[in-house]
């Protein structure tokens, strides 16, 4: 396994690993702030309903516990949602595959095609199959000519077509 390779491998590995952790803490955070709008929602209402709607001449001890319950999830979901999206900030950044191979040293990177071609631009534009005596120049451009011509003949195949 070459440098490069290797690089390559252990930085889509690191990028894939800090993705995930990223993900798992937004996903928690999410959780909690569901938690938190769902029960504080149930805590408002009950709150509304036990001390507005119906009010009776006491305090209803059993609507006292449950607001209580209910108040102490909502605190539960949010400290959750705080705790990580904290968490999620932490997390050192990871940049991308192509910026990370972008920053190493040129040495560690293997680079293709980059030089002049060895061989002239004739040699590559002649066909490989076949070897017909076919000027380089028009390898790369089609004949024009006018509806009334005759067929154009085909280089490779000698198949006719209009």
């Amino acid at each position: 396994m070459n440098a490069h390779t290797r690089n390559m491998s252990g930085a889509l590995k690191r990028r894939s690993i800090y993705l995930a952790r990223v993900a798992q803490a937004q996903m928690m955070a999410g959780i909690g702030l569901t938690i938190a709008i769902l029960f504080g929602t149930i805590t408002l209402l009950a709150a509304f309903v036990n001390f507005i709607i119906i009010p009776s001449g006491g305090i209803n001890p059993v609507a006292v516990i449950f607001l209580a319950c209910v108040c102490s999830i909502t605190a539960g979901g949010w400290k959750l949602r705080q705790r990580e999206a904290r968490r999620a900030r932490s997390i050192p950044y990871v940049p991308p595959v192509r910026e990370q191979i972008a920053a190493l040293p040129a040495d560690e990177i293997l680079v293709r095609g980059s030089d002049q071609p060895v061989a002239g631009q004739e040699e590559l534009l002649r066909p490989g199959k076949y070897s017909y005596d076919v000027n380089s120049d028009e390898l790369l451009r089609a004949k024009r000519s006018d509806s009334s011509a005759a067929p154009v003949q085909s280089v490779y195949t000698g198949n006719s077509s209009r």
